[in-house]
């Protein structure tokens, strides 16, 4: 069931238009800077987008005008997700995903605030990726409020999950 949900929703998000994506990431990023957790993070791990992933480019403008520090994501082949400090440099890395271009990495529970993406969410805060366990091991011993982001249709009624998931304290789907 997991397998034909990934592949509708990635479907889905192929479909999208340009003005579709961008409204998504205008109302996300509006929707999750009203939120207490953003106000009271000082730490916020985000991702820079692929794939048709609600694009957080204007959350992270808004997070440096801010003074947050930003932590971003980037995943080793063997799916193992390393944080590191964001100093506004980027290359193509793993997976070709952009990933910064920095030495300074900094551990999961120093984080305020995760932004984490996905392929679909269910009302009760499960969350379904692509299937490596990549956010769930990062987010297993961490503290920090998770709000899951997305696109409206990646919002569905209920998705199986697993011990091992780790459920999202928001979800943010627009």
């Amino acid at each position: 069931m997991k397998d034909e949900i990934r592949k509708q929703m990635k479907a889905m998000r192929r479909a999208l238009s340009p003005e579709e994506m961008a409204q998504s990431a205008m109302l996300v990023t509006e929707e999750i800077i009203k939120t207490d957790a953003y106000a009271c993070a000082k730490t916020i791990c985000l991702y820079l987008s692929a794939y048709k992933e609600v694009d957080t480019s204007a959350l992270l403008a808004r997070c440096k005008q801010d003074k947050k520090t930003v932590l971003l994501p980037v995943t080793a082949k063997n799916g193992t997700i390393t944080l590191y400090k964001d100093n506004g440099k980027y290359k193509k890395g793993n997976f070709n995903i952009t990933e910064p271009d920095s030495a300074e990495t900094a551990d999961a529970k120093t984080v305020d605030l995760f932004i984490i993406p996905a392929l679909a969410f269910d009302k009760s805060g499960n969350r379904l990726g692509f299937g490596m366990g990549c956010y769930d091991r990062l987010l297993k011993n961490a503290n920090g409020y998770k709000i899951g982001i997305g696109y409206a249709f990646q919002l569905i009624d209920s998705l199986p999950s697993d011990v091992h998931d780790i459920k999202m304290d928001m979800v943010l789907c627009k």
